[in-house]
């Protein structure tokens, strides 16, 4: 039987709305016919790492500034970092 957890700052929605966040890119950032993601084309250029990292830090800069406390600013943001954590994994720096 699972312990049921009541979480004081409702991270568990946030990470709701978050996967769902996730999921929607799925079919917005493919590009062409292959099915590519441009995050996979960052990768195959080598900037994967480093474009995530500075995608993190503007949608970062940009809450509470433009549209507010946006929390698809922060989506964006977290999304970003798990990627910069994927590709530091991949490339054996984390």
């Amino acid at each position: 039987m699972e312990e049921k957890y009541v979480f004081k700052f409702g991270e568990d929605k946030f990470v709701e709305e978050l996967i769902q966040h996730i999921k929607s890119t799925y079919s917005a950032h493919y590009i062409g016919r292959g099915k590519i993601q441009t995050v996979e084309q960052w990768d195959a250029k080598g900037s994967a790492e480093t474009t995530c990292r500075d995608i993190v830090i503007k949608y970062m800069q940009r809450y509470g500034y433009k549209a507010g406390r946006n929390k698809l600013d922060l989506f964006k943001a977290i999304h970003n970092i798990i990627f910069l954590y994927y590709f530091g994994e991949k490339n054996d720096w984390v």
